[in-house]
């Protein structure tokens, strides 16, 4: 799980306009999933982050504007050993592409989040649109990257949040992987899913 990612996108729709600065407590639920999936000249596959979901306090900087919310020290990590695509080969492929011992982890900061539409608050139980802006960081190479995220109240301060991007290796200066002598080749874009089930405390 991104450790814990994507979540810090998920605090802000729920607190008050007019604070500048707060801390939140919440509990990631374990039906929440984060997984990745990618296709090669032979099959397609499905990675899942297998990181413990657990409560986290995080203390971050937010600044309200119209329907602009920007952040600062909003910085998520993923484990790159937490991935797990099922095949101990592949997991080995992925970690070597990755650089995972040069760079451990996955970064993913939260700079700006957009409302576009109405916000949690005035809904009690319809989808809700946000546009997010993170900067993603594999294996040293950082990248600016523009998510949409669909937030829905599930009541008693629980909320669910679904969002997707894709990433292109290329763009991080990393090769795709190959097996089999180059018969087996994974595609450069890989698509990154999330469910996330936050109850907040």
């Amino acid at each position: 799980m991104w450790k814990y990612g994507l979540v810090l996108i998920p605090t802000v729709f729920f607190v008050p306009t007019d604070i500048l600065n707060t801390e939140l407590k919440y509990t990631i639920e374990s039906e929440s999933e984060v997984y990745l999936i990618g296709s090669s000249n032979v099959h397609n596959f499905t990675c899942y982050c297998k990181e413990d979901f657990s409560n986290e306090v995080f203390t971050y900087s937010i600044r309200k504007k119209g329907s602009v919310i920007t952040f600062e020290n909003a910085t998520l990590n993923l484990e790159t050993q937490s991935l797990d695509c099922k095949n101990k080969k592949m997991n080995q492929d992925m970690y070597q592409t990755l650089k995972v011992d040069q760079f451990p982890y996955i970064n993913i900061e939260l700079k700006e989040v957009l409302q576009k539409g109405s916000s949690l608050a005035s809904t009690s139980k319809n989808w809700v649109q946000y546009n997010a802006w993170v900067d993603v960081t594999v294996a040293g190479v950082t990248k600016p990257k523009l998510l949409e995220v669909n937030a829905k109240p599930l009541g008693n301060g629980k909320y669910r949040f679904v969002s997707s991007a894709y990433l292109a290796l290329s763009d991080f200066n990393l090769d795709q992987p190959v097996a089999l002598m180059g018969l087996i080749k994974v595609k450069n874009d890989i698509g990154i899913y999330f469910d996330i089930v936050v109850q907040t405390r």
